[in-house]
């Protein structure tokens, strides 16, 4: 038996309704997005940043343990350790790198590196990754050859 007066209308839902329903839907899916994809944007600069981080060290630990300098081939885009058996490493196209060496309070951009198996004076590699948001900073420290990592927003300033 059809449904008569009131009931009738209450029964269903109507194509206002639906509309209404499916542009809310629209919105919210957008807005989570927009927020997923600034994560992921954030999370490239950190990820560049600890392979180069852990490639760094690696390299340091090798030429010790081989007695050998272990060379870095840098590229626009990434670089490359050929005697790690590396095929290289391409970052992301948001990131930028800036590789530069420090000698006598100068700084001078390289384009390879080579990583000597003893920590010597010499030896300053600065590399300053950055997003169109953020900075990174690694810094290879002459004698220990340590590796300290600064991040900061350039925008801040």
């Amino acid at each position: 038996m059809p449904l008569q007066g009131s009931r009738a209308r209450d029964a269903g839902v109507s194509l206002f309704e639906l509309l209404v329903a499916l542009a809310i839907l629209a919105i919210a899916t957008s807005l989570a997005g927009v927020a997923i994809g600034a994560g992921f944007r954030d999370r490239v600069l950190e990820r560049a940043a600890n392979q180069l981080e852990r490639d760094l060290n690696q390299a340091r630990i090798d030429a010790r343990m081989s007695g050998q300098p272990v060379r870095i081939e840098i590229s626009e885009t990434g670089y490359r350790l050929p005697a790690l058996g590396s095929a290289g490493v391409d970052w992301h196209g948001s990131v930028a790198a800036e590789w530069r060496t420090v000698e006598a309070g100068r700084s001078r951009p390289i384009d390879q590196v080579d990583i000597p198996p003893q920590p010597v004076s010499a030896l300053h590699l600065v590399v300053t990754l950055r997003d169109d948001r953020r900075e990174t900073r690694l810094e290879m420290r002459p004698y220990s050859a340590r590796i300290s990592r600064s991040d900061r927003d350039p925008n801040a300033d």
